[in-house]
């Protein structure tokens, strides 16, 4: 049938005056320029999006990998602080107890000055 309507088609070609043949090849290939033109700017659309989503893909891992370089730092900083909490006894003595104990002695040695007796 696909040949038939190809011969059919051939024989109305030939049959048509020469522009009129003319007149037809170049609306055909107006129709072609067309469409080529629509895929071609389909395809710009296209490129374009792509490019904006590999610019916002960008963004976000650049985002997430400071985000897990913080996060990071923040987990060093801890250890580092739980690390010196728990082996720095003298550092919490000096800084923790230590001042209570010479404000203890001062005020004392304040009192038994000043007339404060001993029991």
């Amino acid at each position: 049938m696909s040949e038939d309507l190809t011969e059919d088609q051939k024989v109305a070609f030939l049959a048509m005056a020469r522009e009129e043949q003319l007149a037809a090849l170049f609306g055909m290939l107006a129709y072609i320029r067309s469409d080529l033109a629509n895929v071609k700017k389909e395809q710009i659309g296209f490129g374009q999006d792509l490019d904006s989503f590999k610019r916002e893909l960008r963004n976000v891992r650049i985002t997430r990998e400071k985000m897990e370089q913080e996060r990071q730092q923040n987990t060093d900083q801890k250890i580092d602080a739980a690390l010196s909490k728990r082996f720095d006894f003298w550092v919490y003595i000096r800084d923790r107890v230590l001042p209570s104990i010479i404000t203890l002695i001062l005020l004392a040695i304040l009192y038994l000055t000043f007339g404060g007796q001993v029991p």
